[in-house]
């Protein structure tokens, strides 16, 4: 499953979920025990909730017969941009998770193309991101 190419032309997909969560995981030592941080400090606790707003959007998107988005659900995305970047002003691991998973470029991509198959695709994606980190750190 191909979302959108990085600068170096390498394809985002599953695979890539899954490398971005293991090279964003660091061993960290707190009062003499050592645990696993993502993203600086992300918790999956966090990405359940970022994944919650998006989930909302994806049900009507799921439950219809067209191939394209319909305006209402691309303004829907849009205020999606603005929650984003407000967790991302709150929390600074939430602003390194979305640059380097680059789920701000896809969500453009998804409203520029206006297409239902681009975003249940970034919403698979997404999905395969929280499932990685879990499986990561799963003292979090």
């Amino acid at each position: 499953m191909e979302l959108a190419k990085l600068k170096s032309g390498t394809p985002i997909d599953l695979k890539y979920a899954e490398n971005v969560i293991k090279k964003n995981c660091e061993t960290k030592t707190f009062k003499g025990k050592e645990q696993t941080v993502l993203f600086g400090g992300l918790t999956t606790s966090k990405l359940r909730n970022l994944l919650q707003y998006l989930n909302n959007i994806y049900t009507k998107v799921y439950n219809t017969n067209n191939k394209e988005l319909s305006d209402e659900i691309c303004d829907e995305l849009e205020y999606l941009k603005v929650k984003f970047a407000y967790e991302s002003a709150r929390e600074k691991s939430v602003d390194l998770f979305l640059k380097k998973t680059h789920m701000n470029v896809l969500i453009d991509r998804v409203i520029k193309h206006k297409s239902k198959k681009f975003f249940l695709d970034y919403c698979k994606y997404f999905e395969a991101l929280v499932a990685y980190a879990k499986f990561y750190n799963k003292e979090n």
